[in-house]
């Protein structure tokens, strides 16, 4: 509905704002729980962010900002993939996936794998302050990347 509702670039911008903010409250070592209500609160806003702008793993990433390397990435893991086939899904019953997103997705499939590879042999280099370091910038990057979108159109 947001997608049919409102335009895109103010979309973008509002959360990409709101992705910023996030991480400078999160950076300044405010305290959010990681309890079901704030898991399920951050699971709407990633599917919600994901699907409406492409950033969904921001509002999870920095949840789960503190706890160790093999709960971020599993549960990530499964959280993003029941995720990524609600969006399909969903987009698919709302006429919203044409043949370029099919083609885009198999171009993406061999960095796909390659992240995998690798990210397995990066497993114990990415580990406390290094992975939440990790969370904090790429989620900024992202944020600041999608407010770039808004504004160059």
């Amino acid at each position: 509905a947001l997608l049919k509702l409102v335009d895109t670039r103010a979309l973008d911008a509002l959360i990409g704002l709101v992705v910023l903010g996030a991480v400078v409250v999160v950076a300044g070592r405010a305290t959010v729980p990681r309890n079901p209500r704030t898991e399920f609160a951050a699971g709407v806003a990633a599917g919600t962010t994901g699907l409406v702008a492409s950033i969904g793993g921001p509002p999870l990433a920095l949840l789960y900002r503190d706890a160790r390397g093999e709960v971020v990435r599993s549960n990530l893991a499964v959280i993003f993939s029941i995720g990524l086939l609600v969006s399909i899904v969903a987009r698919a019953g709302a006429g919203e996936i044409a043949g370029t997103d099919v083609e885009v997705a198999l171009w993406l499939l061999p960095a796909l794998a390659a992240g995998f590879l690798v990210g397995g042999r990066l497993l114990r280099h990415v580990e406390g302050g290094r992975l939440r370091t990790a969370l904090l910038g790429l989620s900024a990057l992202a944020a600041t990347a999608l407010i770039l979108r808004s504004w160059l159109g």
